[in-house]
């Protein structure tokens, strides 16, 4: 009852009549971004979500990493693998006479100095590391009680799978084998994450 009466109003802009222009579907080109060699991880990523690969492999989009990140869990991965490896190979050469529990337990703490990890930010890891070491080392007890022993590990490999295919002639796939293992004349190859022979 306060309020003044409202005007009537009418729209001062000018109206146009606009014609259609339908817009075709968006497509991902992708002509000369096709990266030279894929690994298996880029494959796995492919067949899950095309769209992530396109993004992660293609335009090479990346999340932000915080300048002082916590280690995470490829950075565990990233040092358990460089920990097997020394043991591995370090126990192959025989240099100290060490058993196996410490010599795994010197190789784990020379890989968090070699990589840079701080001890204190890598405590939730050394954790779970303190409940794998002993399974790991019953596991490889009986499997060299099988006759299982270990060969290698960390081999780079690349295959060219399509040289007929004119698309993907050029397109490697490579990838590293975690772990070569000799049982007689037969090679074994060991998958670390999944456990795979």
């Amino acid at each position: 009852a306060r309020w003044p009466v409202l005007r009537d109003w009418a729209d001062p802009r000018e109206q146009k009549a606009l014609a259609r222009l339908p817009q075709p579907r968006a497509q991902a080109l992708a002509a000369g971004r096709l990266p030279r060699a894929l690994s298996a991880s880029g494959v796995d990523s492919l067949r899950q979500c095309p769209y992530q690969f396109f993004a992660r492999v293609l335009l090479g989009l990346r999340e932000n990493q915080e300048l002082e990140a916590a280690p995470d869990k490829r950075d565990y991965g990233t040092w358990l693998h460089a920990v097997l490896h020394q043991f591995h190979e370090e126990r192959l050469a025989a240099a100290e006479p060490l058993d196996d529990g410490q010599r795994l337990q010197q190789a784990a703490q020379a890989q968090m100095r070699a990589l840079g990890l701080s001890p204190a930010e890598f405590l939730p890891f050394s954790a779970s590391f303190a409940r794998f070491a002993p399974r790991y080392l019953a596991w490889l007890a009986e499997q060299e009680a099988a006759g299982r022993h270990y060969q290698a590990g960390e081999l780079d490999r690349e295959v060219h799978p399509w040289p007929e295919d004119e698309r993907l002639s050029g397109l490697r796939l490579r990838g590293r084998i975690d772990r070569v293992d000799l049982a007689g004349d037969t090679r074994l190859l060991v998958d670390y994450k999944t456990g795979c022979v």
